[in-house]
């Protein structure tokens, strides 16, 4: 995929959140008028990374306020929610540097306490939500330098092996391989923490799990690229990334945070033959 047409992706994501961006809240509104069952947390957050992956300087102060807003309306929660934490995530990896040294700071707080506060889903899980909370459990370790919660979430890290198709849990039943959406965010995922975790055994982890997955959805290219991808947005945008073919007839419309993370993730593993 050429830069010019990620952008092109990009900014139909920016656009279509702009037009129901909320100047009283600040934020986007809830999922009832958003489409998708996201949280309000979720879809803002996400909405100001694809404001700052536009790279264009007007939008970064409308990013930095909502994420402000969204870290101010949270200030009491226990708990962000998990796809809204990778957002903020992504955020903290990708921009902190574009951002206020204050802002960077309230989101360095909250990474780190909610990735104390995250507890390991039971398995068998969902592809992509163990995924994500292992991420944010490795990234919250390694940016407070906690030694004793690294170790831990190392651990549950590894525990991801019973949660990848193929395998088996640890009752012993054999489980399927999730949906398209589920297997495309795993793979966003995997993606992203190669590319920002730094733990030498959890890069080897995940370098055989993202290969494995991507040998189970190139698997399905057998019979069409529109059926390999089904309904994902994500799957569709990473067989574009990788295939270098633009797949726009059958790119669905229905999910734009999973569109954006299909975007900004390098998929860097080519599909195997």
């Amino acid at each position: 995929m050429i830069e010019a047409r990620r952008q092109q992706l990009l900014h139909r994501i920016v656009n279509a959140w702009d037009r129901v961006f909320d100047p009283a809240t600040g934020c986007l509104p809830s999922p009832r008028t958003a489409g998708k069952s996201r949280c309000p947390e979720t879809l803002s957050l996400h909405y100001a990374l694809a404001l700052l992956e536009t790279s264009e300087t007007s939008r970064r102060g409308r990013a930095e306020s909502v994420i402000a807003r969204v870290l101010d309306r949270q200030v009491h929660a226990a708990l962000i929610a998990p796809l809204a934490l990778m957002g903020l995530l992504l955020i903290w990896h990708r921009h902190r540097r574009r951002l206020m040294p204050d802002l960077q700071r309230r989101i360095k707080d909250r990474l780190l306490h909610d990735g104390a506060a995250c507890v390991p889903l039971p398995t068998p899980a969902r592809m992509d939500e163990a995924v994500i909370i292992a991420w944010i459990q490795i990234a919250a370790a390694e940016l407070g330098d906690d030694c004793e919660r690294l170790e831990s979430a190392v651990h549950q890290c590894m525990e991801l092996r019973t949660v990848i198709f193929p395998g088996a849990t640890p009752g012993g039943e054999e489980r399927e391989a999730g949906g398209g959406d589920e297997s495309g965010m795993a793979l966003a995922g995997l993606h992203a923490m190669a590319a920002h975790i730094r733990h030498p055994g959890v890069l080897r982890l995940v370098a055989r799990l993202r290969e494995t997955l991507w040998e189970y959805v190139a698997g399905r290219l057998g019979a069409g690229l529109e059926s390999a991808a089904g309904d994902s947005v994500v799957l569709a945008v990473l067989f574009e990334r990788t295939l270098q073919v633009e797949v726009p007839e059958f790119l669905p419309e229905a999910d734009p945070v999973g569109l954006l993370h299909a975007l900004i993730v390098d998929p860097g593993l080519l599909i195997p033959a």
